[in-house]
């Protein structure tokens, strides 16, 4: 270890330190009435959102059910629809809480972090719910059209499909849930490489193992089988790789620039 990042480290030491004597102050009570001021707030938030949602769940369907194209959505049991609409209706509340709860959290958890240790979290809960939202959006209106029309397409003639609403809800659910977490890659790989896991030279010389972990895991997420849907998927998952190699490169530059 160099001079230069002794002394970054002592500083480091002291700053935690010092946190750590003032944390010390707060009681255990304290902490638990934080967290349960926190945990008000953002049931408060996502009870809100979802009582909205309700109001609107016919609109959201509707929304919803965009990707099936002409084919028609049914339920078999008379509480489905209900219970349908209730599913629905919960996830778009958290969806339009997210903020609100995030907020909550970091609110809580920043007592215990340095000042450049905040700055990281201010900045990542935002670009995480991009990088969400957009893998949630390339599914909605680029994967799931696909996917469903390869695998509707199987219906032999004279059969017509009846799908189940709730089925699709619970399927559609479950694929923008997983393409947006994969979407998250940059984010996790820059943490990653911020702790020393995966440095640039790491990255960008396991570029063909990278890329064939990619397929796998877009294979595993695509319900269809067809080539063309898993490089539908692969493709922006590996450029994102890409932008992730770019970004840690930047990342351990700045570093050395600020130590040096």
């Amino acid at each position: 270890m160099s001079g230069v990042e002794s002394v970054v480290s002592e500083e480091t030491r002291k700053k935690r330190k010092k946190k750590d004597k003032k944390d010390m102050e707060m009681t255990v009570v304290d902490h638990l009435a934080e967290l349960r001021k926190r945990l008000i707030v953002s049931v408060v938030a996502v009870a809100v959102a979802l009582g909205v949602s309700f109001i609107f769940v016919g609109d959201i369907m509707g929304f919803i059910r965009k990707p099936m194209g002409d084919y028609q959505l049914i339920f078999i049991a008379p509480s489905e629809m209900f219970m349908t609409n209730l599913k629905v209706a919960f996830f778009t509340g958290l969806f339009v809480a997210m903020p609100v709860v995030l907020y909550e959290v970091w609110a809580f958890v920043s007592v215990g972090l340095l000042a450049n240790e905040r700055r990281y979290i201010v900045v990542g809960l935002p670009v995480s719910i991009a990088l969400f939202a957009g893998g949630a959006a390339f599914c909605y209106y680029l994967l799931l059209p696909v996917a469903l029309k390869f695998l509707l397409g199987f219906a032999a003639e004279g059969i017509q499909p009846m799908i189940s609403v709730s089925k699709y809800v619970s399927f559609m659910g479950l694929m923008l849930l997983s393409v947006g977490a994969v979407f998250e890659m940059p984010l996790v790989i820059l943490i990653l490489n911020r702790i020393g896991i995966l440095p640039y030279r790491t990255l960008s010389r396991n570029r063909q193992y990278a890329f064939l972990i990619i397929l796998i895991v877009a294979a595993v997420i695509t319900p269809s089988t067809d080539v063309f849907t898993l490089i539908l998927l692969a493709i922006p998952i590996y450029a994102l790789y890409e932008v992730s190699v770019w970004l840690a490169l930047l990342a351990e530059r700045r570093r050395k620039d600020e130590i040096g």
